[in-house]
C-alpha cells in the first residue's frame, strides 16, 4: 500500500488555467475531475483505443459514431507509469465491457 501512495499522487495534472486534474476509472468508463467535480468522461463502449507514446496516454473515443481523437493527453512522468496506467485502463475496459 504504502508504494501505491506515491504513485496515485502522480496521476494529479495541470489544466491549462492551472487547475488541479484527477484521473480515475470507474465502472461507467474513464474519468477526469477538476475542482472535484466530473469535467470529462470517456464512457467504455465509446474508448475505440488507447496508446502509450513515452510518457503520455492518449484516448481515442466515438461520440455521437464518429471516432474522434480528444486532444487530451495524460502526461504521466515517466514511461513505466504510463503503461502501468494503460494497463490497469484496459483491464478495467474488459472487466466493465
Amino acid at each position: 500500500f504504502s508504494q501505491i501512495i506515491p504513485f496515485l499522487r502522480k496521476l494529479i495534472f495541470q489544466s491549462d488555467q492551472g487547475t488541479p486534474l484527477h484521473f480515475s476509472f470507474t465502472s461507467k468508463g474513464l474519468c477526469v475531475f477538476e475542482k472535484n467535480k466530473l469535467s470529462k468522461l470517456y464512457p467504455w463502449i465509446n474508448v475505440v483505443r488507447m496508446t502509450v507514446d513515452g510518457a503520455n496516454l492518449k484516448v481515442v473515443a466515438q461520440e455521437r459514431g464518429i471516432v474522434k481523437e480528444y486532444k487530451t493527453i495524460f502526461n504521466f512522468g515517466t514511461e513505466a507509469n504510463a503503461k502501468h496506467v494503460w494497463r490497469s485502463a484496459v483491464e478495467h475496459m474488459v472487466f466493465f465491457t
